[in-house]
């Protein structure tokens, strides 16, 4: 949802809410303001008789012309003043019976006591107030409504800039470094944001060719001393005159110089992967690829008696970088190789949205998630520097890719789904 549009919904619960307050006020006030006039009816129609009183003749219709709903008594004593609400009949409706307030006093005629009784009918007030409350929320509505609508086309108008900015860092790629254009602002809050939102992206951009630079740098600065060294080495062992002793010693060294630099190849492999440099893109037969690539690992599967079987219901295309997609099936099936046992077997599954390879092998000397991590060996007897779960992990998050790894029953099996 939107920010205007939270705002919006926020306003408008806000408005029914000061609504529903502002009727139940209003309902009570005007009963109050109602109640009191009624009262102040029946004192005036009161004072009015008490003014005449002197002029009023026996002749009922004397009474009658000072009041609405009169009655008269004629008693032996003064009445005591009083008012009170009561359920008199409805004259016009049979059996209904409507609300009305009484006052009752006396007064002295030249003729003696009389028992003065007024009465007020409330239920016209109480139909006044539902139409006035009805009046009031047709016109609160309509007003609740157009407040809205304009609320969200100036919070459109207002939050324009934001919301272009936020384009603008969705459509951001850093290895094109376009300069971001925003749109021309008189908030000064998105002013602010947009300076610095450009100088962020300018630092990383900084930072990512300085990045970018030092890798390709170190790539091969660090790379052509360790083939001098290995060269060496390889020329050295080939030397007359060594004792077992050295020429042991001169293999390990070779062993180690390319250990270091598959380590330092790997390693450079994943900066690259986390910058982003990997931009080529192309449409790869996943059956193709996996059935030469298997043909580079013949040696291995024959040497083990590996039971090798694919199945592929259909040609699966895949949008991935070529270099990419070698690196994650030369570590996928190398894995699952190397790690296998004699005459174990390998199965891999393609399938629309997914890759499956299992193979046999014997069980993690540890938790099976942190295989993913650096440095982390399923088996600590191997040669292996423990990088090749991680790279596959990393390809997987640069494509969006989803990696599942699981064991059970001397079964090794991982997961590569995309959509």
């Amino acid at each position: 949802m939107t920010l205007s549009n939270k705002t919006a919904l926020s306003f408008l619960a806000s408005a029914f809410v000061v609504a529903a307050l502002g009727g139940v006020f209003s309902h009570y006030l005007l009963m109050y303001v109602f109640d009191r006039e009624a009262t102040e009816q029946l004192k005036a129609q009161q004072a009015k008789i008490l003014r005449e009183i002197d002029k009023i003749e026996d002749s009922e219709q004397k009474w009658f012309a000072l009041a609405d709903s009169i009655s008269i008594e004629n008693t032996n004593f003064l009445v005591k003043e009083s008012l009170s609400d009561t359920l008199l009949p409805n004259p016009l409706e049979t059996g209904e019976m409507l609300d009305y307030r009484i006052l009752i006093f006396g007064v002295k005629t030249h003729t003696g006591f009389v028992k003065v009784t007024i009465s007020k009918a409330l239920y016209e007030t109480e139909d006044l107030v539902g139409v006035i409350l009805l009046i009031f929320g047709v016109v609160l509505l309509g007003l609740i409504i157009g407040l809205l609508i304009i609320n969200y086309i100036i919070s459109n108008r207002l939050w324009r800039p934001f919301y272009q900015a936020l384009q603008q860092l969705q459509s951001f790629k850093i290895q094109e470094q376009k300069p971001l254009s925003f749109m021309a602002t008189t908030t000064k809050e998105f002013g602010v944001l947009q300076q610095n939102i450009n100088h962020l992206t300018h630092r990383i951009w900084h930072d990512y060719n300085s990045l970018k630079q030092f890798t390709e740098n170190a790539s091969h600065e660090f790379q052509t001393p360790l083939a001098v060294i290995q060269s060496n080495l390889e020329q050295l062992i080939q030397s007359d005159n060594l004792h077992e002793k050295q020429l042991t010693k001169i293999s390990e060294l070779i062993e180690s110089v390319r250990h270091l630099s598959k380590l330092n190849q790997t390693l450079l492999l994943l900066v690259k992967i986390e910058n982003q440099q990997f931009t080529e893109m192309v449409a790869l037969n996943l059956g193709d690829f996996f059935r030469q690539k298997l043909q580079f690992w013949e040696v291995w599967i024959t040497h083990k008696a590996l039971e090798i079987s694919i199945l592929v219901d259909k040609e699966i295309l895949l949008n991935i970088n070529p270099y990419l997609a070698e690196v994650l099936l030369n570590n996928l099936l190398g894995n699952a190789i190397k790690h296998n046992i004699p005459r174990g077997i390998i199965t891999i599954k393609l399938t629309d949205n997914s890759l499956i390879i299992s193979n046999t092998g014997n069980e993690p000397l540890q938790d099976t998630e942190k295989l993913w991590q650096r440095f982390q060996k399923g088996n600590h007897s191997s040669d292996s520097h423990g990088l090749g779960m991680a790279l596959i992990q990393q390809i997987c998050e640069f494509y969006g890719f989803e990696a599942q790894y699981q064991y059970s029953a001397l079964l090794h099996t991982v997961k590569i789904a995309w959509k």
